[in-house]
Formats: C-alpha cells, structure tokens, sequence
C-alpha cells in the first residue's frame, strides 16, 4: 500500500514561514562577510550563503504550489494571491542576492590567499582568471633542473606562478618531474635559497609550494599554448 502524501502546510502558515526566512536572510549576510575574513576554506563562506538562499527558494516553491492547490493563480484581484505572489518574489530576489554576495566573497577571498591548485581550478571555471605560459622552459639556477613557468592572471594582474619542473631542457611536458604554484614574492626563491637565506627546514613551510595534481596540470597548464619545450626565448 502506497504510503499517504504528507500533509501541505496552509498558505496562511507559509508566509509567516517565508516572512521568518526573509527577516533572517540579512543576518546571514552580514555573517558571511564577517566570516570571510576568518575561515581557512573561501568555499564555506559560499556554502553557508547558498544554502541559506535554497532555503528560501524552496519556500517560494512552496507558496507556488499552495496557490495552485487553492485555484488562486486565476485571481489576480485576490489580496491573499497578491500577498503571496509579492513575497514569493521576494523570497526569490533575496536568494539571488544571497547565491551572487556567497559567490562573489568566495572569489575574493580566493584572489586574497596563498595558491591552492583546487581555488586555481574553481576561478578559471569561473571565468575569473586565466593561465598563460611565461616564455620558454629555462635551467633553474643552482640546480640542474629545468622549469617552465606559467603565470594565472586576473586580467593584467599575476596573482600567482605554476612552475613545472624537468630533468631536461627537451623531456616531453607531460614527463615533469614536480608541479607546484608559487606566490608572486617568491616567484624565484628555491628550497635551497631559502634555507641559504636563514631559513630552517622546520620553517620551510613559510615556502609557498602548493603541489598540481596530474589531472590538474593536464587540463589547465599543458593545454595552455606557447613556446615549446626546447625553443629558445626571444630576446
């Protein structure tokens, strides 16, 4: 036996509902931008907003339904259907409003912060940056390795370097040894120059070296077009 539907709230009930998700909305709001300054994960400032803003999207969903079940859709002169319509509309412009500021601080936040191979990908899926190859692959001082550079930029702006790193000036580019992005500052700074340079190995961690996984580096950075592995770099 098919179980029984459950019962549907009143309309009455739902907008004393909606009204409660409304008056919070801003709350969360205020919360996010408060909390983006704090949590470690851009992506949980998005999270919060947007499931805040689902909230309310599926209350205007159920207002919706509420009004068909009552044949309210064919009375526009009815206050309790315009009443209704008006918050439902407001329901959904503030869930908007919620998804874009949750979106928007995320991606802030992301620009704002040390490199991470996963915040690289999610910007370019985005349409937030781009990944451009800096010249030719090139001997990285001190050290017999090979490396090829690739800049993620915000417009004209390089927010971060991805450096790739070979045994040979000529190994096929899938072949690389190590793929990390760099800070902007220490763009040209080696483990070896660090620790040269004062630094300790248990402080090595103030070296930004954020690894690319392979399916990472295939997708976004071996794509990318440019000079090749081998070619000189004019001038």
């Amino acid at each position: 036996m098919a179980p029984k539907p459950l019962p549907q709230a009143p309309l009455e009930s739902l907008l004393r509902e909606a009204n409660g998700l409304l008056d919070g909305a801003n709350g969360k709001l205020r919360e996010g931008r408060i909390l983006a300054q704090k949590v470690r994960i851009p992506s949980e400032i998005q999270n919060l907003l947007d499931t805040a803003a689902d909230q309310l999207q599926a209350k205007a969903n159920e207002i919706d339904r509420a009004l068909t079940r009552l044949n309210e859709v064919d009375q526009a002169a009815s206050t309790a259907h315009q009443s209704a319509n008006a918050t439902g509309n407001e329901l959904r412009a503030k869930a908007l409003e919620l998804w874009n500021t949750g979106r928007q601080l995320r991606i802030e936040q992301c620009k704002a912060r040390d490199p991470e191979a996963s915040r690289v990908e999610w910007l370019v899926a985005q349409d937030e940056v781009y990944i451009a190859r800096e010249g030719a692959r090139k001997p990285v001082k001190g050290s017999e390795d090979f490396i090829q550079e690739y800049a993620v930029k915000d417009g004209d702006n390089v927010l971060w370097y991805a450096h790739f790193h070979y045994p040979k000036l000529d190994t096929p580019a899938e072949s690389y040894s190590v793929a990390h992005l760099k800070t902007v500052a220490q763009r040209f700074l080696t483990y070896p120059q660090f620790i040269a340079q004062g630094g300790t190995v248990t402080g090595a961690k103030a070296l930004i070296r954020a690894e690319i996984q392979p399916n990472m580096a295939k997708k976004l950075y071996l794509a990318v077009g440019g000079m090749q592995q081998g070619e000189n770099a004019a001038g």
